[in-house]
């Protein structure tokens, strides 16, 4: 009799567990499933930057690399700061 109840238990847990488990699989998981697979960061283009972080980080480097660059011409045409040739000290 307990070899009996023991069967039918195992009969009964291994049928819901094929249940559940296959149960639930319908053709758009599987392709849901499949995509993530194909690409699991789609909004990532380098490790951690999406689009839009790189295009902002070129803008912004973009923007000093032109600022320095005035600067860079100031320095050229000797307007950046006074004359060190005098023996006075200039105001």
């Amino acid at each position: 009799m307990r070899n009996r109840r023991t069967g039918i238990t195992v009969s009964l847990a291994v049928l819901a567990a094929g249940a559940f488990l296959g149960a639930c699989e319908s053709r758009e998981s599987w392709q849901a499933a499949s995509d993530y697979r194909w690409n699991p960061s789609p909004e990532l283009d380098t490790l951690h930057e999406r689009r839009v972080d790189m295009d902002n980080q070129v803008a912004i480097t973009s923007d000093e690399n032109w600022r320095q660059f005035n600067a860079d011409v100031g320095a050229w045409i000797l307007s950046d700061r006074p004359s060190r040739l005098s023996i006075y000290p200039v105001p």
